[in-house]
């Protein structure tokens, strides 16, 4: 210490002293100083700081055993969070910083993905039900936080995108164009090269590069919260775990559905998220942990009012300080919290199984031991006394503790940091200079009872069974399971976990559907989770009445390992129901009636697909004017009955269950010509299999002896029917239809031209 007041020396001692020193002396002096000062250079704050749920904090140099199936993080060797989310609350690692500066896509749970959207798929009416999709492209390289890869995400889960992350605070519909004008939209619709917009003005397209930033309109985050919550819930590690990136992303999951895959991955799937994906494991800057009974008040939809007096008008901020930096109140820091200043209240709305409310608030380590100001915490409105009120917070001092609060009935939880006016400490700044206050970890709790049931979250994150309600009865057998399989997540659906009476009935979903040609065929399938030795089996009922597949036996999900691509799959004709609405049910019955738990069940995507294909809008197929049944042959190889509505043997003519009353049947390899006349112009027909076990195919279409249309594929008995429509050029005098395969017969069905 001597040596560093000495060389902090005014500089006209120094150098009168220097001038004393032979030179040897005087180097060997700045050498020992320079050594001396050394250890206090390089001494740097340990890599890691972490916070309990008691507000403690703990640091370290090495994390081990995070993102661990059967393991739990630890800090230099000891335990820092419990399978069900006990003791810390945050994990910061000090060595990364940055924020949000390309494009991103924002979640309706507060997530932030990096990246642009390119493709969309509108969700599924007729034919399946699926969500609407959205595919986009997580760039970064290799100092970015997510390999380049594309993700499909729920369409319904978007909030906002933008190509930079502004400081500005949108309301819902509201769209940031880079030039600063502010259009309000009723409704928002995603292309790959922009939005379309409805505002009062009419649609507006607004290309990405025009956009700053867009609030999608008429979003449900508070639906979607709370499903997070629910499906955490179904888990054995029933946590929630929010990673912030170093580039600024952010991505909240279930801590069950994420995996270390490699020395520098992990696998990750986010609620939003219609399939896995990976991050770099070295560019999460901060982890918040939270139990699935508990809420971050900075994620719930919340009312800004500023009021007008004072000096400074720093904006509130979501999940950072005033500044827009990381919540710091000396010894406590977190990612997931409020930056509030002087004159500021939030109105936030909660959810209605609200129980408690806890936070701890302060000044922030910005403000140095200057700022002075006082909180409020009100239930549902700003009258009366409040539910809590602070002393006076004063930079340099540690945070506060707030509640736990009863929050029991109440709709809204408003916060409110006031001026600390009267009886203002001496020394404190005066006015409203520096009062940036932190609400380190806001939390609600929340009665666990009340989240949503198994059926509310089925859409969110088991996608295949999108469209399919499991009626309430079932709802306390079925448990949502996160499983790693085949380098993916997925999601169990795990029936009587812990076992049942042997007798118990079976688990039925079901689903309301008029059937048409675009949707007479059902395919479905699974496989089981490798969980248990015991499986299920699946049973298709339509009005009560079962249906059965072309193979003549139900799926069983323990036939194959139950990986994707080696499911166990099933089709069914939904022919007689063909005009009508029917309710389809898929019942779930144990293969062997026993008490102990059957493996859980992993789906493959339950599709309803036409029984014809590209049919016109009308969804019916096209009838012939002049049908070949009324004109001449004019050549065929074999001989041929040609008798409308039949095949070559008499019987019935059928594409799949389906009655075709025009056109007829033709054994496979037999051609038949026609001459052609001025008036035809397009050839018509409905071509499939018709009779037989074999595949029949390819059909092809002769113009005077030469080729000149071919569908070249095979159909089989499960293949469905097409609806050809071939145009004629003018000028030629034969036509010939030719068939390939072998033991078996094709229609032609409502063959014919149209004029």
């Amino acid at each position: 210490m001597a040596l560093r007041s000495n060389l902090a020396a005014p500089a006209s001692t120094a150098h009168r002293t220097s001038r004393m020193m032979p030179r040897s002396l005087s180097f060997a002096l700045a050498l020992l100083s320079a050594m001396a000062i050394m250890p206090c250079v390089q001494a740097q704050e340990p890599r890691y700081e972490a916070w309990t749920v008691d507000g403690n904090r703990v640091t370290g140099t090495k994390l081990t055993g995070n993102h661990e199936p059967a393991g739990a993080p630890q800090l230099d060797g000891k335990t820092i969070l419990t399978d069900d989310g006990g003791s810390t609350r945050a994990l910061w690692d000090r060595s990364l910083s940055g924020e949000l500066t390309g494009p991103y896509v924002q979640f309706t749970n507060g997530d932030l993905l990096p990246g642009r959207i390119v493709s969309l798929r509108a969700a599924g009416v007729s034919r399946e039900h699926v969500p609407g999709q959205v595919m986009v492209l997580a760039e970064g390289a290799r100092d970015g936080d997510l390999p380049a890869s594309l993700i499909t995400v729920r369409e319904s889960a978007l909030a906002g995108v933008g190509l930079a992350k502004s400081d500005t605070t949108m309301s819902p519909g509201q769209v940031l164009l880079a030039d600063g004008r502010i259009y309000t939209a009723t409704a928002i619709r995603c292309e790959p090269e922009g939005l379309h917009c409805l505002t009062a003005d009419g649609v507006q397209f607004i290309s990405f590069d025009q956009l700053r930033g867009a609030n999608f309109p008429r979003r449900d985050p508070m639906g979607d919260l709370l499903q997070q919550n629910a499906f955490a819930g179904h888990g054995n590690r029933a946590t929630i775990v929010r990673m912030r990136l170093a580039g600024g992303g952010v991505l909240t999951l279930a801590r069950g559905m994420a995996k270390r895959v490699s020395t520098t991955r992990i696998m990750v799937r986010p609620p939003w998220a219609l399939e896995s994906f990976p991050l770099y494991r070295d560019r999460i800057a901060w982890h918040t942990w939270w139990r699935y009974n508990e809420m971050p008040l900075s994620l719930l939809p919340v009312e800004w009012q500023r009021a007008s007096q004072g000096l400074h008008a720093w904006p509130a901020r979501l999940n950072a300080n005033v500044m827009g930096g990381n919540l710091r109140c000396q010894e406590a820091g977190a990612e997931v919290g409020l930056g509030t200043h002087s004159g500021t209240r939030g109105t936030f709305t909660l959810p209605p199984s609200s129980q408690k409310f806890s936070a701890w608030v302060g000044i922030d380590r910005a403000a140095g031991s200057g700022g002075c100001a006082i909180v409020k915490v009100y239930r549902d409105e700003v009258k009366g006394d409040p539910l809590w009120q602070s002393g006076f917070l004063r930079g340099g001092e540690a945070p506060v503790r707030i509640g736990p609060l009863d929050l029991g009935g109440a709709k809204q939880l408003v916060l409110v940091t006031d001026w600390a006016h009267e009886g203002r400490p001496a020394g404190a700044d005066p006015l409203d200079i520096r009062d940036y206050v932190d609400w380190i970890h806001p939390f609600v709790e929340l009665d666990a009872s009340k989240l949503p049931k198994t059926a509310a979250v089925l859409d969110n994150y088991v996608p295949e069974l999108a469209g399919w309600q499991l009626p309430e009865k079932f709802w306390p057998r079925v448990e949502l399971k996160p499983v790693w399989a085949q380098e993916k997540w997925k999601v169990s659906f795990a029936i009587d976990p812990a076992g049942a009476d042997a007798n118990i009935e079976p688990v039925e979903l079901t689903r309301r559907e008029r059937i048409t040609l675009n949707n007479a065929r059902f395919i479905a399938g699974f496989g089981h989770d490798a969980s248990q030795p015991h499986h299920h089996k699946l049973i298709v009922l339509a009005e009560g009445q079962e249906i059965v597949s072309t193979l003549d036996s139900p799926p069983t999900s323990g036939t194959r390992p139950g990986l994707q691509g080696e499911f166990d799959e099933r089709e069914y004709s939904l022919t007689p129901h063909l005009g009508k609405e029917v309710t389809l049910t898929l019942r779930i019955e144990r293969v062997e009636r026993r008490a102990e738990p059957a493996a859980g069940i992993l789906w493959r995507p339950l599709e309803l697909r036409p029984l014809i294909d590209n049919l016109p809008k009308t969804l019916e197929p096209l009838h012939p004017s002049a049908p070949l049944t009324s004109l001449d042959l004019a050549a065929s190889q074999p001989m041929l009955k040609r008798k409308a509505g039949e095949t070559n043997a008499g019987e019935p003519l059928t594409i799949r269950g389906y009655r075709l009353t025009s056109g007829f049947g033709v054994p496979a390899q037999a051609s038949m010509t026609y001459k052609l006349t001025p008036s035809c112009h397009r050839f018509v027909a409905v071509v499939g299999l018709a009779k037989g076990n074999r595949e029949v195919g390819p059909f092809t279409i002769l113009i005077d002896g030469q080729p000149h249309w071919k569908l070249d594929r095979m159909f089989g008995r499960n293949s469905p029917g097409v609806q050809i429509d071939v145009p004629i050029p003018a000028g030629h005098e034969t036509i010939t239809f030719l068939v390939g395969g072998s033991e078996c017969e094709a229609a032609w069905g409502n063959a014919g031209f149209l004029e």
